[in-house]
């Protein structure tokens, strides 16, 4: 926007003076979002897969900047199919961007914004209970016949969210494996149990690892689930929580959530950090994305209150 379309910030500039003065809430919808929906953890991700569609439509920072100078505060956004909150601030002027799920992909979910005196209250509400419509589970059923493919589990799935939340496991090995992942990692780590992902950083093997065993003590944690848990399934509630935010919680068991915490936090590590393989470095940055996404899923609520105007709520203060 700022290289091919600078005249549109005077004008939003304009539009938040107008609505000061006038003592007007300004709500802002775009497609595409201003601020980061992922909060700092899509470097992550240009690391591990290079430049996707996410890392493309990631906002830089002098578009956060124009924005908080021309005085926008709100800004709803879609595009990503992604629920989360991110806010910025700079000089007693703060930019919230609140990003709207889909109702067609995982979390299903819409937003409803209620305005007040100073503030907005933005309710979000999920359609994860309700039933799968019959035609949709049927179109699926059929083409898979068509391909000669099995049956996937989400064509059995007792609820809408629990239909998506296969469906997500399912991109996993049809779309972000092949399109996505680096084919030698996928060969490398897709197959293996998440003990033999701990493992690749304490250099023992699955099952005769003490000092993994060490770790986990040290945890809390049983080595022993480790090994009962497929990477494939870490990396589809990994996508999950990347999407779903605090949304994302409920679809993953909860034992799970022990495990994946013990793996970010003893093996994650930031995008700069170096490694002795590519394999362990992708992992590492992987579990360090992990971490975020956990730490994102447990602050975020799925009802907020945000400031209309900064600055006439500080003024009136």
């Amino acid at each position: 926007m700022l290289r091919c379309k600078p005249f549109v910030i005077p004008w939003i500039a304009d539009v938040c003076a107008r609505a000061e003065r006038l003592g007007k809430t300004l709500l802002a919808f775009s497609h595409y979002p201003v601020l980061d929906s992922f909060d700092g953890a899509t470097g992550a991700e240009g690391a591990l897969f290079g430049e996707t569609n996410i890392a493309r439509r990631t906002p830089r920072r002098a578009v956060e900047r124009a924005l908080l100078a021309a005085g926008l505060s709100l800004h709803f956004s879609g595009h990503l199919h992604v629920e989360g909150v991110t806010r910025r601030g700079s000089g007693g002027q703060s930019l919230t961007n609140v990003a709207v799920p889909s109702l067609v992909a995982f979390p299903p979910a819409f937003k409803i914004a209620h305005p007040g005196e100073g503030n907005v209250a933005v309710e979000t509400v999920e359609l994860s209970g309700l039933p799968v419509h019959p035609r949709l589970r049927n179109a699926y059923e059929r083409e898979a016949a068509l391909l000669g493919e099995e049956p996937d589990d989400a064509f059995s799935a007792p609820s809408y969210g629990a239909f998506l939340r296969a469906h997500k496991r399912a991109l996993v090995s049809h779309r972000y494996f092949p399109e996505e992942w680096p084919r030698a990692i996928v060969e490398r780590v897709a197959d293996l149990t998440l003990e033999e992902i701990a493992c690749l950083f304490t250099g023992e093997s699955a099952g005769s690892a003490p000092k993994l065993s060490a770790l986990g003590q040290a945890s809390a944690i049983d080595i022993a689930e480790l090994g009962r848990l497929p990477m494939i399934e870490l990396v589809a509630d990994w996508y999950c929580l990347r999407q779903g935010a605090s949304l994302a919680l409920a679809h993953i068991e909860e034992s799970r959530l022990p495990l994946y915490q013990f793996l970010a936090d003893r093996f994650g590590c930031e995008p700069q950090t170096c490694h002795d393989s590519p394999a362990k470095g992708f992992v590492a940055i992987f579990l360090g994305a992990l971490g975020l996404f956990l730490e994102r899923a447990g602050n975020s609520q799925a009802h907020i209150v945000v400031p209309s105007n900064p600055a006439r709520q500080d003024a009136s203060a």
